[in-house]
C-alpha cells in the first residue's frame, strides 16, 4: 500500500517511540525507496542504523546531508558514524562544516567529536559557548580545562578547576588537576583538600586526593608525607580493581618469544609519503620533552598521542580493536601482515598531518610494539628516551594513571620487565634504533638535539630549543612541564625517597641494574 511522505514519516515515528527499530527501519527504507528525494526519509534511516551499525549509516547520511543541506543533524550524524567506522578523514572533512542553530545537545556532541578528532582549538570555542550561555554541564567543565591545558591556556584552566571546587568542595578530580598545574608550596588549596579528604565517607576511596595531597607536600618540600599518600593512593587504586602485573609481564614475555622466532627485520623502502618519527619509552621519561623539540622542527607534524597502530595491527588480524591487546589476542595481532599494517596505520593518521615530511607520534606505550612498526614502516624513525630508573619509577609512582605502578613490588616487576624487552629490541634492530637521555638532553639540551637531529637526518637549528616558541597542542599529561624551560630539577629527586624507595632500589641491584648507591652499573 502506497503512503504519503507524510504518512511514513508518522508511521516511522510511532514505531521509533514503541521501540520497534527493525520494523522502523524497514519502513523508512520503503519511504526512501518510494520518495527517494525525501531527506527525512534518509536521514532517520541513517539515525537508526547509526546505533548498531554505523558504516552501513554513512550512504543513507550523505544522501540525506545533499537533500537537507541546512539540516545540521544530518551532518552531524555523519561526522559521528564516521568516527565509530574509524573513517576518521571523512568525519574530519565534514566536522568544521557543522554550524547553523544548534541546540545544546547537538553543540555538546559536536564538541565531542572535535576531542575526538583533536580539533581541540574548535572543541574549546564549542564549550566556551555553552559555559557563556551557563548551559556547560558540570563533567564537560573538565572537558573545557582539558582544552585549555592542551592549548597552553594554563590560567584559564586553574580558574575552571577552582570554580569546580568552589561549586563542589570534595570534587576530588578538580583538586587533583588543581594540584597537577599548580607548583607554589604555600598554596591555601593543600588545606581544603585536607578538608575534603577527611569529609569522604567510610567506605569510599579518596584516590585522586591522596595522589593530589602527595604532590603538593613534595611541591612543600614534605617527602616523607608525601609518600604516604602516594602509597595509600596506591594502595586504594589496586584495591578497587583485579589487576595483577603477571598479566602485563606475560605480554612482554609473549612479544619477545614471538619475534624471536621471526627473521630479522629487512631493509625496505616503504610507501611513499610523510614519514613518522615514532618517540617511546615508559611514560614519565620524558618522551613529551622530546616530541616538543622535534615538533618544533619546520619539516615536521605531530600527531601527539594515538592508539592507531594499537588499532590497525588489530584490524589487519581481524580483531575488534582494544587499546592494547588482551593477551589471548596478542599473537594474532602482533602476527598482522606488516605492509597492511603500515598502509592502514598511514590511512588512519592521515587526517591529522598538514603535508610536512615527518610526523611525530608520541605514544610511550609503543615500544610494546617496536618490531612490528620496524616491519610495517619500514621508512618510520624508532626513538627510545630513557631517564635514572629510580627517577622515573618513582615519577610513574606518583600518578594514578599505571595499574603496574601502585606498588613498588609490582613496580620492579614491571621496570625488570620492560628492561628486557629493551635490550631485545637492541639486539634485533641495531641502529635503526635511536636512544635519547633525559638527563643527557637536559644537561646540554644544544649538545643533544644536534646530535639527535643528524641521526634523524634533519638540519639543526638553535632556535628548535626553544620550546616554549611551539604553540602546537598537547594532550600529553606533561602539557604543562613542557611549555617551560628545559630545566634539570627532576634529575635525581628519587633520592630525597631514598629511604622509602629501598625495596625498589634493592630490586634493580640484585637484578645488575644499579649498585647500591642508586648508580647505573
Amino acid at each position: 500500500m502506497r503512503y504519503s511522505s507524510g504518512d511514513y514519516h508518522k508511521r516511522a515515528l510511532k514505531l521509533i517511540r514503541n521501540q520497534q527499530s527493525k520494523k522502523a527501519l524497514k519502513l523508512c527504507a520503503d519511504w526512501a525507496a518510494e520518495y527517494p528525494d525525501e531527506g527525512m526519509a534518509w536521514l532517520m534511516q541513517g539515525s537508526l542504523l547509526s546505533q548498531r551499525e554505523p558504516a552501513r549509516a554513512l550512504p543513507a547520511l550523505k544522501r540525506a546531508m545533499a537533500l537537507q543541506p541546512d539540516n545540521p543533524e544530518a551532518r552531524l550524524l555523519l561526522v559521528e558514524c564516521a568516527l565509530a567506522a574509524r573513517e576518521y578523514s571523512l568525519a574530519a572533512a565534514n566536522i568544521d562544516a557543522v554550524g547553523g542553530q544548534l541546540s545544546v545537545e547537538q553543540i555538546e556532541r559536536v564538541s565531542g567529536c572535535c576531542q575526538r578528532l583533536a580539533r581541540i582549538e574548535q572543541q574549546r570555542q564549542w564549550l566556551v559557548l555553552l559555559l557563556r550561555n551557563n548551559k556547560l554541564k558540570p563533567a564537560l567543565w573538565y572537558n573545557l580545562a582539558e582544552a585549555e591545558i592542551a592549548l597552553g591556556n594554563v590560567d584559564a584552566a586553574l580558574a575552571l578547576y577552582r570554580k569546580m571546587i568552589e561549586i563542589s568542595p570534595g570534587a576530588q578530580q578538580a583538586h587533583f588537576e588543581l594540584a597537577r598545574l599548580e607548583s607554589a608550596p604555600d598554596t591555601p588549596h593543600l588545606a581544603q583538600m585536607e578538608s575534603a579528604l577527611a569529609s569522604v565517607p567510610p567506605g569510599q576511596d579518596a584516590v585522586l586526593l591522596h595522589y593530589a595531597i602527595g604532590k603538593t607536600c613534595e611541591d612543600r618540600g614534605e617527602y616523607v608525607r608525601a609518600f604516604e599518600h602516594f602509597l595509600e593512593g596506591g594502595r586504594q587504586a589496586r584495591a578497587n580493581g583485579s589487576y595483577e602485573v603477571a598479566s602485563d609481564l606475560r605480554q612482554i614475555e609473549t612479544t619477545i618469544a614471538h619475534f624471536s622466532a621471526q627473521a630479522p627485520v629487512s631493509p625496505d623502502a616503504g610507501p611513499e609519503g610523510p614519514a613518522p618519527i615514532f618517540v617511546t619509552g615508559l611514560p614519565r621519561s620524558g618522551t613529551t620533552l622530546i616530541e616538543r623539540l622535534l615538533s618544533n622542527h619546520p619539516q615536521v607534524d605531530t600527531v601527539n598521542e594515538t592508539f592507531f597502530f594499537q588499532v590497525a595491527m588489530q584490524e589487519c588480524a581481524g580483531l575488534a580493536p582494544l587499546a592494547i591487546p588482551s593477551i589471548d589476542t596478542l599473537p594474532r595481532a602482533l602476527g598482522a601482515p606488516p605492509g597492511k599494517v603500515g598502509a592502514r596505520y598511514l590511512e588512519l593518521v592521515a587526517h591529522l598531518l598538514g603535508g610536512r615530511d615527518y610526523f611525530v607520534e608520541k605514544l610511550p606505550e609503543n615500544y610494546l610494539y617496536m618490531e612490528l612498526i620496524a616491519r610495517s614502516l619500514p621508512r618510520a624513525k624508532l626513538l627510545h628516551v630513557t631517564r635514572h630508573p629510580l627517577d622515573v619509577c618513582l615519577a610513574l609512582f606518583k600518578q594514578p594513571f599505571f595499574r603496574f605502578a601502585y606498588t613498588l613490588q609490582d613496580l620492579a616487576a614491571y621496570y625488570l620487565a620492560y628492561r628486557r624487552l629493551m635490550d631485545f629490541w637492541r639486539e634485533r634492530l641495531g641502529e635503526r634504533l635511536v636512544e635519547v637521555s633525559y638527563e643527557d638532553f637536559v644537561a646540554d639540551s644544544s649538545a643533544q638535539a644536534r646530535i639527535l637531529f643528524a641521526r634523524l637526518g634533519l638540519p639543526f637549528d638553535e632556535r628548535l630549543l626553544d620550546l616554549q616558541a611551539n604553540r602546537k597542542q598537547t594532550n600529553s599529561a606533561s602539557a604543562v612541564q613542557v611549555r617551560q624551560p628545559v630545566h634539570n630539577r627532576s634529575v635525581g629527586l628519587w633520592r630525597a625517597y631514598g629511604e622509602q624507595l629501598q625495596p625498589l632500589l634493592g630490586a634493580l641491584v640484585d637484578a645488575g641494574i644499579l649498585d647500591s648507591n642508586g648508580n647505573a652499573l
